[in-house]
C-alpha cells in the first residue's frame, strides 16, 4: 500500500517512515503541514494518509476536510498527542478512518494499516 505521512516533527516522520516500511508498505511522500498534505495527496493519490492533528499553516482537521472534499474515498488516519475526544469526534465526522493517540505504538499502526489494506483488497473494514 502507498502511504503519505504528514507531521511537523522530523522525529515523528522518521518513526512513521520506519513503521510503515516495517509493515511492508511504501512511503510515497511526506509533508510537514496540512497544506503540504493536500498538495501531496493531489499529486500522489496515496492509498492511505497518516497525519498529525496539530501542525502549523493548516492543521490535520482542515487538511482532512480538503482531502475528503477532493476525494470522498480518501482513507485518512489522524494522530494527536492531545487527548481530546472533541478532536477525535470531529475527525470521525469529517471521514477519518481512525484516530490514534500519540505516542503511536508500532503494533497499533500496523493493525490500522492491515485493516485499511484489507479494505483496499475489497474486504470489509
Amino acid at each position: 500500500m502507498n502511504v503519505l505521512i504528514v507531521d511537523d516533527s522530523e522525529a515523528s516522520l522518521q518513526y512513521l517512515r520506519r513503521v510503515v516500511v516495517a509493515c511492508g508498505h511504501t512511503v510515497v511522500g511526506e509533508a510537514r503541514d496540512g497544506a503540504g498534505a493536500v498538495r501531496q495527496y493531489g499529486a500522489l493519490r496515496p492509498d492511505v494518509v497518516v497525519m498529525d492533528l496539530i501542525m502549523p499553516t493548516m492543521n490535520g482537521l482542515e487538511a482532512l476536510r480538503e482531502i475528503r472534499d477532493a476525494d470522498p474515498a480518501a482513507r485518512v488516519v489522524l494522530a494527536s498527542s492531545a487527548q481530546s475526544s472533541d478532536a477525535a469526534l470531529e475527525a470521525e465526522q469529517l471521514g477519518a478512518r481512525f484516530f490514534l493517540y500519540k505516542p503511536i505504538e508500532q503494533e497499533q499502526l500496523a493493525h490500522v494499516l492491515d485493516v485499511l489494506a484489507g479494505a483496499q483488497d475489497g474486504q470489509a473494514d
